[in-house]
C-alpha cells in the first residue's frame, strides 16, 4: 500500500468507544516495533504487530489491554501519526476504539496503542480491507489523427487485480508498436501513439481478482485532419503553412511531409515558418 485517500476522524461514541468519521487525510504506514519495557500490551488479545483482515461496511473494534499490570497505566491511541481523543474511563489499563464503518480507503491504515509514560511500549495493527476492483475513467476521448491518445483507467482493489485492455470486445494485442501500457497501484493507462482512423472504437479496461471482476468502457473518436482551403498547390505558401480562418481565429495549416495538412495552432502563435510550425 503506497498511500491513501482522505480518510476519517475519530470521535467518541456511547460506552466509551471512539468512532471514525470522514475528514482526515492518511499517511503511508510503516510497521512500528512492539518494544515493551517491563509491561506488555495486547490488541484484541494479540501481543504482536499484525495485519487485521476486515471488509468495507463492517464495524471494527480494537481493544488494547495492559497484560498483568503492576500499577495503573494510562494508554494512548494513534491513527497513523494522529492522536485519538479518548473519554475518561477509557484510558487506564484498558482502552477501546471502533472504526465504523470500515471503508475501502481504510486499507493499510495503522492504529497504535502505547503507554503514556513510555512511548517505546506500543503495539500496532494495520487494517487489511479486502474488496473487489473499483474502476473509473472518462467515457469519451476525442483526438486528432496523428496525435497520441491516452486512456486512463483508475483502479483500486485488494487483493491487486489482473488488468487487461480490449478493443470492440476483442483482446487488445500489445504487439502493435504504437501501443504503450503504463501501470501503477491505482492507474492502468493505455497510450496509442499517432492514432489512425482505424483506432476509433470502444476500449474496455478489465480488472479480475479473487474478490470479483470489474470493467470500464472508453469510446475513442479519431477525427480527420482539416483539408487545405482549395488553393492549388502551386499557390500554397513556401514552407508548407497556410493561415485559414477557423471559428475563433485563424489556424495555421501545415503540411507534415507527404501527409495531410493539419491544424497546429492559432494565429497568435509564432509567424509562419518559425517554430513550432511544421513544414
Amino acid at each position: 500500500m503506497n498511500g491513501f485517500l482522505p480518510q476519517g476522524q475519530l470521535q467518541m461514541a456511547p460506552a466509551g468507544f471512539a468512532r471514525l468519521l470522514p475528514g482526515v487525510p492518511l499517511l503511508v504506514f510503516a510497521f512500528l516495533p512492539c518494544t515493551i519495557t517491563g509491561t506488555e500490551l495486547a490488541i484484541n488479545n494479540n501481543t504482536t504487530d499484525r495485519w487485521l483482515p476486515t471488509e468495507p461496511g463492517q464495524d471494527q473494534s480494537l481493544s488494547c489491554r495492559v497484560q498483568n499490570p503492576s500499577q495503573a497505566e494510562e494508554l494512548l491511541w494513534f491513527r497513523e501519526d494522529g492522536r485519538v481523543s479518548l473519554q475518561e474511563g477509557n484510558r487506564v489499563n484498558a482502552s477501546d476504539i471502533c472504526i465504523s464503518p470500515v471503508s475501502v480507503d481504510d486499507n493499510g491504515v495503522s492504529f497504535t496503542c502505547q503507554l503514556a509514560r513510555n512511548q517505546s511500549a506500543r503495539i500496532s495493527v494495520v487494517l487489511d480491507v479486502v474488496f473487489p476492483p473499483i474502476l473509473a475513467g472518462e467515457n469519451l476521448t476525442s483526438v486528432q489523427e496523428e496525435d497520441d491518445a491516452t486512456l486512463n483507467c483508475r483502479t483500486k482493489a485488494n487483493p491487486v487485480a489482473e488488468m487487461t485492455w480490449y478493443k470492440d470486445k476483442l483482446f487488445l494485442s500489445l504487439t502493435e508498436p504504437r501501443y504503450r501500457i503504463l501501470q501503477s497501484s491505482e492507474l492502468f493507462q493505455l497510450v496509442i501513439q499517432k492514432v489512425q482512423k482505424s483506432d476509433s472504437g470502444n476500449y474496455t479496461c478489465m480488472a479480475v481478482s479473487s474478490r470479483g471482476n470489474a470493467s470500464w468502457q472508453f469510446q475513442l473518436v479519431v477525427q480527420g485532419n482539416p483539408a487545405w482551403t482549395g488553393l492549388p498547390e502551386s499557390k500554397q505558401p513556401a514552407g508548407g503553412c497556410l493561415a485559414v480562418p477557423r471559428g475563433r481565429g485563424p489556424f495555421r495549416l501545415c503540411r507534415a511531409g507527404s501527409g495531410s495538412p493539419r491544424a497546429v495552432g492559432m494565429a497568435a502563435w509564432p509567424a509562419v515558418g518559425s517554430a513550432p510550425w511544421k513544414a
